[in-house]
């Protein structure tokens, strides 16, 4: 059968569907800082949150100071990649303005060689790939940080403003406005 309208129902983890039971409160303390959450996203037993032009690391307990490694500009919505490669699972945020951060639990930095003002990311085939205005770039194989030709990263001009990207079984989907 089909479910076609229903209330407090999700997937069920055997197939189906079940009544949600409830829900937990994630944290009891506050994100800092002040203004809209612009990002929020699951990583590392924990959550990172996007806030103006911050970014925190929180674990339930409480939440981590500010991780943004340089002066940023608070753009808007975030959009972020996980991914891990080798023992490390790291995630990358993009904000449209700002050069990509990578966060790996502990440090994060500034990809300062990376196109600036990426609006969607995403992992695929060991690759990082950028989305900025109608430009496709990728980084070198396992590597966040090199976007050269001579190391195997590049770039693809698509033409149309790219909005998002997305990495689903075995293929790469890039999304654009014209």
């Amino acid at each position: 059968g089909s479910l076609i309208d229903s209330q407090n129902i999700e997937s069920g983890q055997e197939g189906g569907y079940s009544r949600i039971k409830g829900y937990a409160k994630y944290s009891s303390t506050t994100v800092p800082g002040t203004g809209a959450l612009l990002g929020t996203f699951i990583f590392n037993d924990g959550v990172v949150v996007c806030r103006g032009d911050a970014f925190y690391h929180g674990t339930g307990a409480a939440w981590g100071s500010d991780l943004a490694p340089s002066a940023r500009t608070s753009a808007g919505y975030y959009q972020a990649a996980k991914y891990t490669w080798g023992a490390t699972e790291r995630i990358t945020l993009v904000n449209g303005v700002n050069k990509p951060v990578k966060y790996d639990g502990s440090t994060a930095t500034d990809l300062s060689n990376a196109q600036a003002a990426a609006s969607c990311v995403s992992e695929f085939k060991n690759h990082l790939f950028l989305g900025v205005g109608g430009t496709l770039y990728f980084s070198a194989p396992n590597d966040d940080t090199t976007y050269t030709t001579a190391a195997g990263g590049g770039s693809i001009v698509i033409g149309d403003t790219l909005t998002a990207l997305a990495s689903w079984r075995g293929s790469l989907y890039v999304f654009c406005v014209g």
